[in-house]
């Protein structure tokens, strides 16, 4: 490739973090129902959130880093990557 031709980036495709979420719940083994006990969310809470239909805001990045052992701002992140994409 020579110095004059462009290089094309397509943005990458973040999941929701919603996702992630469900994919910790199977690891664990747990369900919408046991989640919603450790977070105190609702179970209608966590259901959105797993469909993508809930964003994840500093409050549920809170409970989720308590329920799963993971920082507040990788959920906070995720959200952040989710939604820079849905902008482009």
């Amino acid at each position: 490739m020579n110095s004059n031709q462009l290089i094309s980036i397509e943005p990458s495709c973040f999941p929701h973090p919603g996702e992630i979420v469900t994919e910790y719940l199977e690891f664990h083994g747990w369900s919408h129902n046991d989640l919603a006990n450790r977070t105190g969310l609702t179970r209608n809470e966590v259901h959105k959130i797993c469909s993508g239909r809930a964003s994840i805001g500093p409050d549920t990045a809170l409970r989720l880093e308590r329920a799963f052992q993971r920082p507040t701002h990788l959920w906070l992140n995720l959200q952040k990557q989710f939604d820079s994409t849905r902008l482009l």
